[in-house]
């Protein structure tokens, strides 16, 4: 395939309709995952607030062993 046949936004849409296919075909479905989830915190996880913070390439090594000493 050739860098003109591909069109991002085609692509973009494609994966965007995937995505909202995956979202339905689990709707009122709990995933393993989330009874996993439910059954540790004795609550519906999807009420947990979400969490992110950016790590700096020099402080994944430190994470990686931060994971691998708690494991």
């Amino acid at each position: 395939m050739s860098a003109r046949e591909f069109d991002p936004s085609e692509f973009g849409a494609s994966f965007q309709r995937f995505l909202e296919l995956v979202e339905q075909s689990t709707e009122g479905r709990d995933t393993p995952f989330e009874s996993l989830l439910a059954e540790h915190f004795g609550t519906d996880p999807s009420e947990f607030p979400v969490i992110a913070e950016s790590l700096g390439a020099t402080d994944l090594p430190n994470l990686q062993l931060a994971l691998t000493a708690y494991e």
